[in-house]
């Protein structure tokens, strides 16, 4: 892979992520109410209709526990006590390219880079991404604003537990929900939603030489072509199993 064919590929992958995010992004909008934490949490959370499930005790109990656990870890160390009704701000929900670190190797030339996979997002309530947490604990006496962050961030995580439904639409949409860790956020979660489209890595030389053009030590994985050739229509197969189960006669030659 030359500089060339990169550039074409960048090209390709930008429009092929505007397309992915804005259809996701419709998904998610229509969706949001399914992980609304009023249904879950009743009064133990801010909203304008009071609500109480019978389970709202136990749910914000577990919530709780879960919140200690991250909170009195490095590098938060943040306060345990929670005090309800918690503000919780939901809407709209945020997408925002994964980021990792990468070190490229090219011959002994080695260099540690940001590598961004596009077609791949964080999922958080607003102004709770992992860029505005890493600023905020930057800052000083920004303690409460961390500790606003965190707990909409194991909220969210409990509510896609809670309402398993939220998942199975997105994957039925195509889209994959996962949970993972950041290592600088101990054990915090955080959710990614996958397009069905891969992107990959050009050989670490490109990628190096990449950023020694721009000046910057950043670089962002390109669209995985085959994927877009090869996608298969999953309801399509499932169907087409069923039909194989009558008898081969109903196959077309």
């Amino acid at each position: 892979m030359d500089v060339r064919k990169l550039l074409l590929l960048r090209k390709v992958t930008r429009a092929i992520q505007q397309a992915m995010r804005a259809r996701l992004e419709q998904h998610l909008a229509a969706l949001l109410p399914l992980i609304r934490p009023k249904a879950v949490f009743g009064d133990f959370v801010v909203g304008r209709v009071k609500e109480m499930p019978n389970f709202a005790d136990k749910a914000f109990a577990e919530f709780t526990t879960h919140y200690q656990s991250v909170a009195e870890a490095k590098p938060f160390q943040l306060p345990k006590e929670l005090r309800p009704p918690l503000e919780l701000v939901i809407s709209p929900l945020e997408l925002t390219p994964v980021e990792t670190s990468y070190v490229a190797d090219s011959g002994g030339d080695k260099k540690t880079i940001t590598l961004t996979m596009p077609l791949n997002w964080v999922l958080t309530y607003p102004g709770c991404s992992p860029q505005v947490l890493r600023e905020a604990m930057a800052q000083r006496n920004a303690q409460a604003r961390v500790q606003e962050i965190v707990i909409h961030d194991v909220a969210l995580n409990m509510m896609l537990k809670k309402q398993p439904g939220f998942v199975r639409l997105l994957e039925a949409l195509r889209f994959s929900v996962s949970q993972t860790q950041i290592p600088d956020f101990a054990n915090l979660p955080v959710t990614v939603i996958g397009c069905p489209v891969t992107t990959m890595r050009p050989p670490d030389e490109v990628i190096i030489e990449n950023t020694e053009v721009s000046g910057m030590d950043v670089f962002e994985e390109v669209v995985n072509l085959e994927d877009v050739f090869n996608m298969q229509d999953k309801m399509k197969e499932e169907l087409v199993e069923l039909v194989k189960g009558f008898g081969d006669d109903l196959l077309p030659a």
